[in-house]
């Protein structure tokens, strides 16, 4: 949120305070300063002037000769090619030597063989404006020598305020909060304002009823007749536009103005658009439409809350007005709504229909219902100044169906001792809270405080709180550093965690994975791509937009987006993430998720478009064991998925992994991961290219095996005997399958099997394929003879055939794995 240095300066006494001071004290005592801009830069020299002479240009007919008064009786000649330029006026004048905004440096120069002192600059010349068709002219009785960013308001500093720090205090959403606390920290008071706007009003007020009270805590109008609406006056165009506001017309932009000032939004509908001459507040009709004041057609459903007349919806209920019912050029009567609505039904409504707007996010924060007033009333007194003809026609309406509840806390001083560390005096503890608007009253050993309107809505609550108001306000680097009095005890480390952190260096310094981090959300349409169904996902009753409003089953989706952001830079992609998975759970509170840590990993190649041999996914599998063993996890195995199996109980076998080449890895009978090749439909539907793997390893199972570890083997002290076989076999036969045979042929002395080639062609059989690999043997108590290794050889031969497979090639190793 953007605030400006001149406004504050009006709210509140800041005479004497640099900028700098403020912005180093306010991220200490209230939020955090983003940045410092200065606005105005490049005007000091331009001062205001008054045109004494106007003469023809002798050698040019569409110039004209200038003479300008700029204060202590100095005047200059300028020539001057402005139609608008007249005898009289007081206008913006550079003299030599001024850089102009646009990094123009005037100088001494002859047009048309005539001297020029300077230049009366035209709005785009001093960087307020597109427009050239003629000079700046200021109003009469101006004084002359003053500078120009100083008479038009655009001198200012504007500090930009980290809104992340204003959250959960609605009072800091407006120029008034801040200069409140201001105040508080430099020792200043703000003046009380006062207005007599309904003085002499005594027509009834206008008709208004509240028929959800839950969604409407409060509902303030006025009436306003004799409204003449047109352009802004330039202090207030220049100082919306200076905080992010477009300047669009008087009645819109004084709604603006008093919502940066206070915090609270407003609205004006056209009174000739109600219809039945009331206003209802109530809950939209399901279905029933209405159009926006920025064109949008919204259908509505029944959790929106509407401001309606006798006939339809007039606006969005602290969201948006609608187009029907806004002010227009020939507005001539305004019905002023200032209200205070339920902040979660407003945020609701504004995610629901893509809508996040500047009155919505306040409405959000649990605005002070007492503002309402205030601020329709600062509305008014702002209208009539502007616009003469402008009156109350009606009493207020003020319609306040459920009246917050005052807040009164009892703060002991002890506790402010014992919770800040330090000894704050009685008086000093009941000032720093009344800097703030705090009233206190004493009771024994403390105070009974009195929270202000705008702090107690969803702030100030225990007295806790108010410990920190004055801790904050007192200054925290008053607290003296000191080693705590209580007892250490060494911290017990998290197996979870420490599995985690372990699992991260594997995966990230070891393997060579990029790590992601996002939401644990889904998109509906995104996870329909990957064939998991709605009634899968659990729905978030608050979502951060609607296409991430259900909680994930799976690190997938995510992983995908990742992947289709960074392909255009990366050809291969090594990615992963340390995530959580929220399947609907089968416990009797169905709206409780099962929460279940998982790490996902993804694997893919731009360029590979043919990959017969599967060299993306065996890729992923053997990182993904490599992952388990480094995890301590003993005797990983790597076999086919079984229709059913997942890596949680409450999820099926992933369908979007290919049926073709997908792999469990299990220890102890107990599914640790999937990893598969993305089918074919889904990398279509993701729009990836290429070839691309994933994987999902549940942690929970990986800490429950305990992490034995695999058993350690000291390096081999006799030499191995390495021993390569091709094996022709059914084409869905697994490779595990095939492995484990060799393996169990000579358990005692087989070391190793290893997976080096896949082939499908020329000489196997329809529906088959060859697998090769290398059987590595070794005894660790003597060098195996020849006849020995012949006879090793012999039986994993015979193994094989046992088990139904045939011998395509046997030879002793090491081959060219080729």
């Amino acid at each position: 949120m953007k605030l400006s240095w001149n406004w504050l300066s009006e709210l509140v006494d800041l005479s004497g305070i640099s900028v700098d001071e403020a912005a180093r004290l306010l991220p200490l005592r209230t939020a955090d300063v983003e940045s410092v801009e200065r606005l105005g830069g490049g005007l000091e020299k331009v001062v205001t002037a008054k045109v004494i002479l106007v003469e023809p240009h002798p050698g040019a007919d569409r110039l004209r000769l200038c003479t300008v008064d700029y204060g202590a009786a100095t005047t200059m000649k300028v020539v001057c090619g402005a139609p608008n330029v007249a005898l009289g006026q007081i206008v913006c004048f550079a003299p030599v030597g001024t850089t102009l905004p646009n990094g123009l440096t005037l100088k001494k120069a002859k047009i048309r063989g005539v001297d020029s002192e300077g230049m009366i600059c035209a709005e785009d010349e001093m960087g307020l404006g597109t427009a050239h068709d003629g000079i700046v002219v200021l109003p009469e009785g101006t004084k002359v020598g003053l500078p120009v960013g100083e008479v038009l308001g655009v001198t200012d500093t504007i500090l930009d305020i980290n809104n992340s720090g204003i959250t959960s205090r609605p009072d800091l959403w407006g120029h008034v909060g801040f200069a409140r606390e201001l105040g508080a920290i430099f020792g200043r008071e703000m003046p009380l304002r006062g207005t007599s706007i309904l003085q002499g009003v005594e027509r009834e007020s206008f008709p208004v009823t509240i028929e959800d009270p839950a969604g409407c805590r409060r509902y303030v109008g006025f009436a306003i007749e004799g409204v003449v609406n047109g352009p802004s006056p330039a202090k207030i165009r220049r100082r919306l536009e200076a905080l992010g506001l477009r300047s669009i017309d008087l009645l819109v932009d004084i709604s603006n103005y008093v919502m940066l000032e206070t915090g609270q939004p407003l609205h004006a509908f056209d009174v000739r658009s109600i219809e039945g001459g009331r206003i209802v507040v109530r809950r939209a009709r399901a279905g029933e439409r209405m159009k926006t004041l920025d064109g949008k057609d919204l259908v509505l459903v029944e959790d929106d809350l509407v401001i309606a007349d006798a006939v339809k919806p007039l606006a969005l209920a602290g969201v948006m007005g609608g187009e029907a019912s806004g002010v227009r050029a020939d507005t001539t009567s305004i019905l002023l709504e200032s209200a205070n609505f339920d902040p979660a039904r407003i945020r609701r409504s504004a995610i629901r229909h893509g809508l996040r707007t500047d009155a919505s996010t306040r409405f959000e924060k649990t605005l002070d219902p007492f503002a309402a007033r205030a601020a329709s009333r600062r509305y008014v007194e702002l209208l009539a100044g502007l616009v003469p003809t402008a009156r109350v026609v009606r009493r207020e309406a003020d319609v306040y169906p459920r009246p917050f509840p005052a807040v009164s806390i009892e703060l002991p001083f002890a506790l402010v001792h014992r919770r800040l560390g330090l000894e704050v005096q009685p008086d000093v503890v009941r000032s720093r809270l009344a800097a703030v608007g705090f009233a206190s009253a004493p009771i024994a050993g403390g105070l009974r405080v009195e929270v202000p309107s705008w702090r107690a809505t969803k702030d100030v609550s225990i007295p806790e709180d108010l410990v920190e108001e004055v801790g904050r306000l007192h200054g925290y680097e008053h607290v003296v550093p000191s080693a705590p009095a209580a007892p250490m005890h060494p911290r017990v480390a998290s197996p979870a965690r420490v599995l985690e952190r372990d699992g991260r260096s594997v995966l990230s310094l070891d393997l060579g994975y990029a790590e992601i981090a996002s939401y644990a959300f889904h998109g509906a349409v995104e996870a329909e791509k990957l064939g998991i169904g709605g009634e899968a996902l659990l729905r978030l009753q608050n979502p951060l937009s609607a296409e991430q409003d259900r909680l994930q089953v799976t690190s997938t989706q995510n992983l995908l987006r990742a992947a289709i952001r960074n392909r255009p830079r990366e050809a291969s992609l090594r990615l992963c993430e340390w995530t959580r998975i929220l399947p609907k759970s089968d416990r009797t509170r169905k709206d409780l998720p099962s929460e279940t840590s998982v790490v996902g990993m993804l694997a893919s190649e731009a360029a590979v478009t043919a990959d017969p041999k599967g060299a993306v996914f065996l890729g992923l599998v053997g990182d993904v064991q490599a992952l388990l063993v480094r995890l301590g996890v003993a005797s990983v195995t790597v076999s086919d998925v079984v229709d059913g199996e997942s890596v949680h109980p409450l999820l099926p076998t992933p369908p979007w992994l290919h049926p073709g080449r997908r792999a469990a890895l299990k220890a102890g009978g107990e599914v640790l991961a999937l990893v598969g090749e993305l089918a074919p439909s889904v990398a279509r539907a993701f729009g990836l290219l290429g070839r691309t793997a994933v994987a999902e390893v549940n942690l929970a199972r990986v800490l429950a095996t305990g992490r034995p570890g695999s058993p350690y083997r000291p390096p081999a002290r006799f030499p191995e005997a390495p021993f390569d076989i091709a094996i022709v076999v059914p084409r869905k036969t697994p490779a595990a399958t095939v492995a484990d045979v060799l393996r169990r042929s000579t358990p005692d002395v087989v070391r190793d099997v290893h997976l080096f080639d896949v082939y499908e062609g020329k000489g196997i059989p329809d529906g088959h394929r060859s697998l090769a690999f290398t059987v590595t043997f070794g005894d660790d108590d003597k060098t195996l003879e020849s006849k020995t290794i012949e006879k090793l050889q012999g039986r994993a031969i015979d193994a094989v055939r046992r088990a139904g497979y045939a011998v395509r090639t046997a030879e002793p190793g090491p081959a060219a794995h080729s």
